[in-house]
């Protein structure tokens, strides 16, 4: 549940002179959230990030220190000293160039005590890629020559047991988003739980950052503000009901935030914050009247789509337009379709989404949830049995064979491909699928040298 007061944020203090915490007697310690991506090439410059809560109703002074492994850090001292205010919050971020190593660390203590660690594997930096694909396999081979003759290409191949598997692999994903912008928090932690459909997830942090006005900033640091907020408690709202109720102070505060935000709104906005408000069970007729259907020419095709699935009487775009959609939009619109009970028109859009997200799909955005909520509403669940083997031939010789299953609906596989076909011609890749229907694709082609 949120405090009874919200944490604020509290600038780091160099004329403190105490070290260690202090507090009154039987206060708690204070808790840190580190954050520093799973995975980094060599030479990458990376963030990594320590919020520092302190959860009791008196300050507190205490010195911390962070240490890094396979991390050029400049700049910011990896040491010091800070206040922090009752209920209060501290950021604190490095910047550092990942060294050629196997694994880099950081790892941060509070008052000389461990307070937590995170390990980023190190890999060689990956070229730009020479070609990619995203296409649904058959029987039929999917046979992709390699961009020049002669020179050899490491191929990276994801094959996922279509929506279902699809949305197995973008949880997987978010759950690894690193940072501590409140997005990012959203996306590995409330998504995936709201995507398993039974794990109950820890939103200590959220309700933490919530601010006094109830809402939420983009930043730990930052003034609360309509969109940050609007996200927040739609994810909210996607929970199950007893989790609902454990979080209904929340969701009450941050709703009573909205609502007075919505009638000075601009339209846009307004259509933004009706499905968080729908999706939480706190929408009412009056708010769904401050978007109206003569709106409609007002509004970006984004808006008028999450207008209408915030229940608005504005009227969605017309069918002839909904393969112009991109994939933010096409996510919302099967949502809406797939919350009406309008499954076919739901299940009909599938295939184009999943081959929206490209070759090389970004999870940092508000595009990887939306699209994983959509496939979670829509998608079949694979009937006891199902499989999938995907077999992958190099210049006529099978080089590997792959078996996906409901169990496991996501296989990744890396090749490399080049040096044996005659002088003069481009060596192939075909790859084909028996078994289920229409596993999807995603292959990128990189130079090996």
């Amino acid at each position: 549940m949120a405090p009874r007061r919200s944490f604020r944020f509290a600038v780091l203090s160099a004329a403190v002179a105490l070290s260690g915490v202090c507090g009154a007697a039987g206060s708690e310690p204070l808790r840190a959230s580190l954050s520093a991506p799973a995975a980094a090439p060599q030479g990458a410059r990376i963030r990594v990030e320590a919020l520092i809560l302190n959860p009791n109703d008196a300050a507190a002074a205490f010195s911390y220190a962070a240490r890094f492994a396979g991390l050029t850090v400049s700049g910011k001292p990896p040491s010091g000293r800070a206040w922090l205010a009752p209920r209060a919050c501290l950021l604190i971020g490095w910047t550092g160039t990942v060294a050629a190593a196997k694994e880099a660390s950081f790892a941060l203590t509070l008052a000389g005590r461990a307070a937590g660690e995170r390990r980023i594997r190190v890999a060689a930096a990956p070229k730009p890629a020479a070609l990619s694909r995203v296409a649904f396999l058959s029987k039929t081979p999917l046979i992709l020559p390699m961009p020049e003759p002669g020179k050899t290409y490491t191929v990276e191949v994801t094959v996922t047991l279509g929506a279902y598997g699809e949305r197995a692999a973008t949880a997987d994903r978010l759950a690894a988003v690193s940072g501590l912008d409140t997005n990012a928090i959203v996306g590995r932690g409330l998504v995936p739980a709201v995507l398993s459909g039974g794990r109950t997830p820890d939103i200590g942090l959220l309700a933490a950052l919530q601010t006094a006005s109830g809402g939420w900033g983009l930043r730990p640091t930052g003034a609360p503000e309509v969109r940050t907020t609007s996200w927040v408690v739609f994810w909210l709202g996607q929970l199950g009901k007893a989790d609902r109720e454990r979080v209904a102070r929340p969701l009450n505060r941050a709703a009573a935030y909205l609502r007075e935000s919505l009638a000075g709104a601009p339209v846009e906005m307004r259509a933004r914050v009706l499905p968080a408000l729908a999706m939480s069970g706190r929408k009412t007729k009056r708010d769904a009247a401050l978007v109206r259907k003569d709106d409609a020419g007002k509004l970006s095709p984004m808006g008028r789509l999450l207008a209408a699935y915030g229940g608005a009487d504005v009227p969605l775009p017309p069918k002839e337009a909904w393969g112009g959609l991109d994939g933010r939009e096409m996510s919302v619109l099967v949502c809406h379709l797939a919350d009406r009970k309008r499954m076919t028109e739901a299940r009909s859009l599938l295939p184009a989404l999943m081959k929206r997200r490209g070759a090389e799909p970004r999870f940092d955005t508000h595009e990887a949830p939306l699209y994983a909520l959509a496939l979670a509403k829509a998608a079949r669940p694979p009937e006891p049995g199902t499989a999938a083997v995907i077999t992958a031939t190099v210049d006529g010789r099978k080089i590997k064979e792959v078996r996906i299953t409901g169990g496991r609906p996501v296989a990744r596989l890396t090749l490399r491909v080049g040096g044996a076909a005659p002088p003069g011609r481009r060596s192939r890749l075909s790859l084909a699928a028996a078994g289920a229907r229409g596993p999807l694709c995603r292959v990128v082609v990189r130079p090996a040298d």
